[in-house]
Parts: C-alpha cells; structure tokens; sequence
C-alpha cells in the first residue's frame, strides 16, 4: 500500500512539474523549463518509466526551443527506446510521432519517411481515448508529414487532433488548427482555410499568449499571401514579427519573419523582402529553417533579386538551395527548380526554363500542392511565350488561371490572366468572389458585414460574437477587399444587392 501511494505521489510529482514546465514554454522561458525538466529527471528512481519517458519527450521540445535540434533527437530517441520497453502503446506512438518530426525538423531524409510511416501506423492505432491523453502525437505527426509534402495524411492527423482538443480544451489546438490552415492552403482550399486560421488568430488573441500569436499570424500571414490579400498579409506579417520579438527567441522569430519576407516580395517590395528574409533567417545560410522553408527562402531572394534587375545575385541564392539535398523533400526540391527556372528565363534561355518551370509543376502536382503547381505553370506558360511556342503557352496559362481562379487565390490567377492577355486572349475578369447568396465572404465575415449593415460598431460587433476589436477589424478588411469596397455604407450596399437578409 505504502509502495503504490508513493508510485502514486511520484506520478503527481512529475506531473505538475512537466505542466510548470510546459507553462514555462509557451510564456517563453525555455531556459527554465529545460532546469526543471532536468531536475525532476534526476529526481525519479526508476530512469527507465513512464515518467521518465514523458520528461525527455518534454526536454527535447525544450531543446528545439532553443534551437538544439539535436537535443531534440536524441530526447526522443531516448523516450521511444523506454515506451518500448514498457510496451505502452500511446506513450510508444507519442514518441515515434516526436522522432519523425525531429527527422524533419533535423533534414534527416534518409530516415525520414520510415519514422513517419510507424509514427503513423502507431497513432492510427489508438483508439479517441488513448489518443487524447497524448494528443500531441498527431501534432507531431501531421506536422511531419507537411514537412515531407503528405497534405492528405497531415489533413486526416491534424483535423483528429483538432476535434479531440476542442473536446478536451487542450492548449494544442491553436498548433494543430494552423497547421490544418496551412494544408488547406497548399491544396487549394483557400476559403475554408482562411476560416480556419482566422479561429486560431482569435483563440490566440484571447489567450493573452504572445508565443501563440506570433504562430497563428504566421499562418494567416502565408495564407492572405496565397488569397492575394497582400495588405494583411504584411499586416499580420508585421505583427507577428513583433509579437516574436518580444519573446526575445530567433528560433521563434524565424518563421513568422519568413512568412513576411515572402509576402513583401509578392507586394512588390524586393528590398524589404531580402531584409526579412536575411534579418530572421539568421543569413545567408538561413540557418533558423528547415530545408524546405529555406527553399522556399531562396526563391523568393531569387525573385527579389531579379526585380532589382541582378540577375548574377539571383543565381547565387538558386546555388545555395542546388547546393541542399532535397531528395527527400518534394516542396524544397519543386522551389528550388521554379527558382532555376526565373533565372534562365531572365538569361534568355527560354526553352531550359520551360523544363525547369514544367518539373517543378509536376512534383507539385504529385503531392496535391494545388496552387504551387499553377503558379510554376503560369512560369511555365511565361516561358513558352518567350520560347515562341504561343499555342502551348496558351494551353498552360488557361489551366493556371482557371485552377488558381476555381483556388480563390485571386491575384496568382490575375497574373496568369495577364500573361494570356499579352498572348492576345481575352480572358474574362473574375470577380472576386461577389456571388448571390454570400457574397464571396467567409461564414464569419458575413455574420460580421450583416452587423455592419444593422449599424453596429465595431467594439458593439465584437462583445456580441464574443471576438476581440482586432479580429472584427480584420474580418471587415477581408470583407471590403473582397467586395471592391472602402467603407461600411458602401459594403452595407453592395451586401444588400448581392446577400440580401
């Protein structure tokens, strides 16, 4: 008896202390939750439990917080060899779900797929129960498997993830409800993940937690730049670039920094953009990021290079993304190819950038990155026009400008449109998104506009959806843009005609 209530206490013990730690992190304090974490791991008597285990899944997450990938590794390394010893299957399927991604997170492609595949197999396996005990498995799995370019997969994991936190209330959901933003986006479901994202904005907003914030804003800021609603993309860009400063962690800072590089290169600002892009990715290397953000990285200082008409300084960032090993990563590999593919079409080397621009779509298409594979079409289509080879030039900026259209990434598909106006198609202007019935809006901007329309303000438009001032705003923005509009009397206007109560 004696023996149990002291198993008993110890299993409290430690649980408090991984949540004092977990608070710790999210406020910030890495360095505090790793010597805590440490301290309760010297504590236990017995180095090969559940407890112990549990312990180092946390110091390796507290280690990537700092930078330390390969603390991450070798921390969930360490905890897989114990769960299988102790032949827990959800303590075993949370830290194979941990070693997959410090796989990806490390660029460990050779061993990359194989972890992510008995990550899978083993949080497949757990029934609702076990596997909101230790939800963060299919976080950590559907994040994996973004990384390695399974949109399906990281969809099916993140959305269970998702509905079993809001069940539980659990403080992944704002993780798991971004990454399932950001997969919409790529496949091209660019309405429904802005719905998404915008849910975590709020719950990130009214958790007062800045670390939280800069995560959401992140992701919002990458999908307005793929719906073309490039003022709030720099805005939340911006904003979430301040929110990770002030946390004081590049590791942090990184990400958020990236998503606004990319979204002032696509305004039309290339100094800004390389500013960000070197400012948060720590240099030229871009250290701070994974091959496929610095993929990603590269082309877009490939294309704000070549908008400052330096064409030499754009083909040493496609050397540097060459020069990674992107086998195992079809996104960095496709990124780096659409990169090639502007620097030989800037030389004049039009039928070597239809290849490149053609590969890249192709691998984009095999993993269902819907819109990346139009946008390297419409490359592709630009290429062939200076190939003068107009007819199929034709062929593939139709296919772009209808696919982007049908996406709702409106201002890709008004690039491909003017490509095919240059090639002397017609090509009818396609509204956006202004339709009977809803009027091209999300569900909750919508329900924020028809309040507009009732003459709310917007402080009155919040306390009534229970949302912050700052999230009517943004609706509002979206609302406008959307509708063609500048102020509330107009939007009031144009939603009576179009989506009348």
């Amino acid at each position: 008896m004696r023996v149990r209530l002291l198993d008993h206490l110890r299993q409290q013990r430690v649980g408090l202390m991984v949540g004092c730690a977990r608070l710790e992190q999210v406020l910030g304090r890495h360095g505090d939750a790793q010597r805590r974490l440490h301290r309760a791991l010297s504590e236990l008597p017995e180095p090969a439990s559940v407890e112990a285990a549990e312990l180092k899944m946390e110091l390796g997450l507290a280690a990537r917080f700092t930078g330390d990938v390969a603390g991450l590794r070798a921390r969930a390394g360490e905890a897989l060899a114990i769960a299988a010893t102790l032949g827990d299957r959800a303590l075993e399927a949370k830290s194979s779900a941990l070693v997959a991604y410090a796989a990806a997170e490390a660029d460990q492609g050779e061993v990359l797929a194989a972890a992510i595949d008995r990550a899978a197999e083993l949080v497949d396996a757990l029934t609702d129960e076990e596997l909101a005990d230790r939800v963060e498995s299919a976080l950590f799995v559907g994040w994996s498997e973004i990384l390695l370019g399974r949109f399906d997969d990281a969809d099916r994991h993140l959305e269970r993830g998702v509905n079993l936190t809001r069940a539980s209330g659990q403080g992944q959901y704002i993780l798991m409800t971004t990454g399932r933003a950001f997969v919409l986006s790529m496949r091209g479901n660019i309405r429904e993940a802005t719905e998404v994202v915008a849910t975590a904005v709020e719950i990130a907003r009214l958790s007062g937690n800045v670390q939280f914030l800069a995560w959401a804003l992140d992701t919002e800021c990458r999908v307005a730049t793929t719906r073309g609603d490039l003022d709030a993309a720099v805005a939340c860009g911006e904003e979430g670039v301040a929110c990770a400063a002030a946390l004081g962690n590049p590791w942090i800072s990184a990400p958020v920094g990236s998503a606004l590089g990319l979204a002032r290169v696509e305004a039309g600002d290339p100094e800004g953009s390389r500013s960000d892009l070197l400012t948060w990715g720590g240099g030229p290397e871009l250290p701070r990021a994974s091959v496929w953000q610095r993929c990603l990285g590269y082309e877009a200082l490939t294309r704000a290079e070549l908008a400052l008409g330096r064409v030499e300084g754009a083909d040493g960032w496609v050397r540097r993304a060459e020069a990674l090993d992107t086998s195992w990563s079809p996104l960095a590999a496709a990124m780096t190819r659409r990169a090639r593919a502007r620097v030989l079409l800037a030389r004049g080397e039009a039928d070597e950038a239809v290849a490149a621009a053609r590969e890249a779509a192709d691998i984009e298409d095999d993993v269902g990155a819907r819109v990346a594979a139009s946008q390297s079409r419409t490359l592709e289509g630009q290429a062939l026009a200076a190939a003068d080879r107009r007819d199929d030039a034709i062929t593939v900026l139709r296919r772009a400008e209808a696919d982007l259209a049908a996406c709702g990434a409106v201002r890709y598909a008004d690039e491909a449109a003017r490509e095919l106006r240059r090639l002397g198609r017609r090509v009818t202007r396609r509204g956006r998104g202004v339709a009977a019935g809803d009027a091209g809006l999300t569900a909750r901007e919508l329900e924020v506009a028809r309040l507009v329309m009732a003459g709310r303000t917007n402080r009155e438009i919040a306390a009534e959806l229970f949302l912050s001032e700052k999230t009517v705003e943004t609706h509002l923005r979206h609302a406008f843009e959307k509708l063609g509009v500048s102020s509330r009397a107009a939007l009031a206007g144009v939603l009576a005609r179009v989506a009348p109560s």
